[in-house]
């Protein structure tokens, strides 16, 4: 695939109804049938892996692995070959490439859903994404137009139950569609117009949002582009587009972003500096309660990388300054991870993580000191589970990983969540107050939670992801409502060409 990629204040939540759920694990055992079923359509997608080169002899000993690699390479070419009619096909002088990519997945969710942490709550759909896309390559143009088609089955949620738009739904619609030039007559310069995803480093602070079905941000952009060998520097301009599950995507939200982001690479370090503008000059009404009038400024800076090829690191810090509605903003996140993975044959790695968000203790004052997380991913740093934002928030998490077989990977992550500031709300990842004591006396902790995730590397272009999620409420969850073990789990099939 070619894609670059506040709730209202309430005081403490009052107790919910400890009603039975008859039929639970029933419903669960119906829906475990239909997540086999995706096992079965991607062995037939994946052309029967058992005999793909990659898998034929799989030996455990580490001088298997240079086998591996070359029965790798030769089922890439294979598989290469099997699409090679619909890349760099000859228009005139012009090149089309032809891509596209079917994901299907199946989730069950006990205790929440994708709204709301409640124990009366449970969910289990399958979810389906196809998208469809062609680039013309032309004298160093490149125009890129993308289709897509989300739907999910069995939800007990319906496209009205969402305000904005569906996370699950998108009929056919136009997912991007843009030309660019990176390097405008053999110059550094470059652009980018059009609707497209846009990603910077490790799509913390800006990011599509892959893991949602619909894809969480699109944008309607311009941007101007510098690239040398060391540096590159981005200036973008962007409205974030609405997805409508059931017509054209043509509406927008009622903010815009603009802003830039630079690397700088210094041997095996990359050094960060960026600005990113969130505004809505124009206050509106509706029927959700409208939009007010926000400037929020968030400048930074953030570095990753290597050292002595076994050790790896990031930080990051960001200050947010502004004025939303007649209040000041002054808030603030961060971040920083390290990991040592060992020089054997499975590559273990072990890091640990940290992150924080500020939280705002006093709403009825004239400052606003919540973080809020701009528009990075959520899942892959807050949990799986999506639980939780970048928003105050003190994440602390245990990150384990191994290659048991070349083909396959496993993540272990465990997380410890506490408030930032007692009398702020748990924000979940919609950036939605979940339950908030605004006297302070309910505690920090909210919960761990425990995520594993195996990834198997089924071809060069399938992709084959099963998954598990426990989320243990802490004294802040007991002390404002009913609290209950959450428990998630996922199959997944991703192929692409």
């Amino acid at each position: 695939m070619n894609a670059v990629e506040h709730g209202p204040n309430r005081n403490i939540q009052s107790e919910i109804t400890d009603s039975p759920r008859p039929g639970l694990m029933c419903g669960f055992s119906r829906q475990w049938g239909k997540l086999g079923l995706i096992c079965g359509v991607f062995s037939v997608l994946c052309g029967t892996t058992r005999n793909d080169p990659a898998f034929s002899d799989v030996k455990s000993s580490a001088s298997a692995a240079g086998q591996m690699d070359q029965k790798e390479a030769e089922g890439k070419r294979i598989e290469d070959e099997r699409w090679s009619h619909l890349k760099n096909i000859a228009i005139g002088e012009a090149r089309l490439d032809i891509g596209a990519g079917l994901r299907l997945r199946g989730e069950i969710l006990d205790g929440f859903n994708i709204k709301k942490y409640d124990e009366n709550l449970n969910d289990a759909l399958l979810l389906e994404r196809v998208r469809i896309e062609m680039a013309l390559r032309y004298h160093g143009f490149r125009i890129f137009v993308q289709g897509q088609d989300a739907r999910e089955f069995g939800c007990d949620l319906s496209n009205s139950d969402f305000t904005g738009s569906s996370p699950y739904n998108n009929d056919f619609d136009l997912r991007q569609a843009y030309i660019e030039n990176p390097h405008v007559a053999d110059t550094p310069f470059g652009f980018r117009v059009g609707r497209q995803s846009i990603a910077y480093t490790d799509n913390r602070l800006m990011g599509p949002g892959e893991w949602g079905n619909v894809g969480r941000y699109v944008w309607d952009a311009a941007l101007l582009t510098w690239r040398s060998e060391r540096f590159s520097l981005d200036l973008f301009e962007a409205i974030r587009v609405k997805y409508e599950p059931t017509r054209f995507d043509e509406k927008h939200y009622d903010y815009d972003l603009a802003g830039m982001y630079s690397t700088l690479e210094y041997e095996d370090f990359k050094f960060h500096a960026f600005y990113f503008l969130k505004m809505n000059n124009f206050v509106s009404k509706n029927a959700d309660g409208g939009s007010e009038w926000f400037h929020r400024h968030s400048p930074g800076l953030s570095m990753e990388g290597t050292f002595e090829d076994r050790f790896d690191c990031s930080m990051g810090l960001v200050p947010q300054f502004g004025k939303w509605d007649d209040k000041t903003v002054l808030a603030f996140g961060g971040y920083a991870t390290v990991g040592y993975t060992a020089d054997v044959s499975t590559s273990p790695r072990v890091g640990l993580h940290y992150a924080y968000a500020s939280g705002d203790g006093n709403p009825a004052n004239d400052t606003s000191r919540t973080f809020d997380g701009i528009f990075g991913a959520v899942d892959n740093y807050y949990g799986r589970m999506n639980l939780f934002s970048w928003m105050n928030l003190h994440d602390v998490q245990l990150a384990l990983s191994n290659k048991p077989l070349p083909f396959l990977k496993a993540n272990l992550d465990y997380h410890l969540f506490f408030l930032a500031d007692n009398k702020d709300a748990w924000y979940y990842s919609t950036g939605q107050q979940q339950r908030r004591d605004m006297d302070g006396e309910s505690g920090s902790f909210v919960g761990h939670e425990v995520d594993l995730v195996m990834t198997l590397k089924a071809t060069s272009h399938a992709q084959l992801q099963a998954g598990y999620g426990l989320f243990i409420p802490g004294e802040f969850v007991r002390n404002t409502g009913k609290e209950k073990l959450a428990h998630w789990g996922f199959i997944q099939g991703n192929y692409e060409f």
